[in-house]
């Protein structure tokens, strides 16, 4: 399945990104960077794996481990649609869907 980011989701991966390059270093942005990528291998090869959200029951959240993030998401025919990349403390799950 293909994967399509949104704006938002593209807009939310920036900011994450930004804020571990200016609050961390470059090797944990990398690193997180990294877990984003392999994250998204796992939804796309079992895009129904993920748990379904409380608000959307069409909406999966897909947990990062080691990270405090979650990578929302729609299944259809033949695309996988990521609405946003939350961290699970700073941010209301239900923003932007």
């Amino acid at each position: 399945m293909q994967i399509i980011w949104t704006k938002e989701a593209l807009a939310d991966l920036d900011y994450h990104i930004t804020w571990y390059l200016t609050h961390a270093s470059i090797e944990v942005s990398q690193k997180f960077s990294k877990k984003i990528e392999e994250s998204l291998i796992n939804i796309q090869n079992n895009p129904y794996g993920a748990r379904t959200s409380l608000y959307f029951s069409e909406l999966r959240e897909y947990v990062l481990h080691k990270y405090p993030y979650i990578i929302s998401y729609y299944v259809n025919d033949s695309e996988i649609i990521l609405t946003s990349i939350i961290h699970q403390k700073r941010e209301h799950f239900n923003r932007g869907l």
